[in-house]
C-alpha cells in the first residue's frame, strides 16, 4: 500500500508539473531555440555588414530567448565592442564568462576590457586565466602579464614569470630577445 501511495503521488506530482504554467513542453523548447538560432544568425549576418546596431539589436533579442547562451552573451560583447560601447561590452563579456568559465576567449576580451578601464588587476586576474585555459599561447601574453605585475608592484611575479618563459625549451631565440 505504501509504495503504490508513493507511485501514485509521483505520477499526480508529474501531472501537475507538465500542466503548471511555466513549464514548456518539448515543442516549445524546440521553437524557441530555433527563434534564438536564428536572430543569432541575423546578429551575424549584420555582423559581416559591420552594421553594429543591427547586430546588437539581434543579439540582444536572441539572448532573451535564450539567456543561458554564453555564444550570445559574446557575441553581443563583441557587437557592442565594435560599436564603441565598451562598459555594456563588458557586462556582456562577464555574463559570457559566467556561463562559460572555460572558454579562453571570454578571458581574453574581459582582460582587454578591464585594461581599457584601467583595472590592471583586474585584467592581470583575467589574462592569468586565459593563460590557463591556453597553455600553448604566445610569448607576448606573458610580456602583457608581466608589464601588469610590475604596475602593480608585484616586482618578483613578473621577473619570475619571465625568467620561467625564457628558460621554457620551447621559447625561441627572438622571444628570448624580446623577454630580455
Amino acid at each position: 500500500p505504501f509504495f503504490i501511495y508513493v507511485c501514485l503521488t509521483a505520477l499526480l506530482l508529474a501531472g501537475c508539473a507538465a500542466n503548471a504554467p511555466g513549464v514548456k513542453s518539448a515543442a516549445e523548447i524546440d521553437q524557441i531555440e530555433k527563434i534564438a538560432g536564428d536572430l543569432f544568425l541575423e546578429g551575424k549576418m549584420a555582423e559581416v555588414k559591420k552594421d553594429w546596431p543591427a547586430a546588437i539589436t539581434s543579439y540582444t533579442e536572441a539572448l532573451q530567448y535564450d539567456p543561458e547562451s554564453d555564444e550570445i552573451a559574446y557575441a553581443l560583447a563583441k557587437s557592442y565592442l565594435m560599436d564603441g560601447k565598451n562598459r555594456t561590452s563588458l557586462m556582456y563579456t562577464k555574463m559570457a564568462v559566467r556561463l562559460k568559465p572555460v572558454e579562453a576567449a571570454y578571458w581574453q576580451l574581459l582582460q582587454y576590457l578591464e585594461e581599457q578601464e584601467n583595472r590592471i588587476d583586474k585584467a592581470a586576474e583575467a589574462l592569468e586565466m586565459y593563460l590557463k585555459l591556453k597553455p600553448d599561447h604566445e610569448v607576448n601574453h606573458d610580456l602583457k602579464l608581466a608589464q601588469y605585475y610590475f604596475t602593480m608592484g608585484k616586482n618578483k611575479s613578473a621577473k619570475k614569470l619571465l625568467l620561467e618563459r625564457a628558460r621554457d625549451d620551447h621559447s625561441t631565440a627572438e622571444e628570448v630577445a624580446n623577454i630580455a
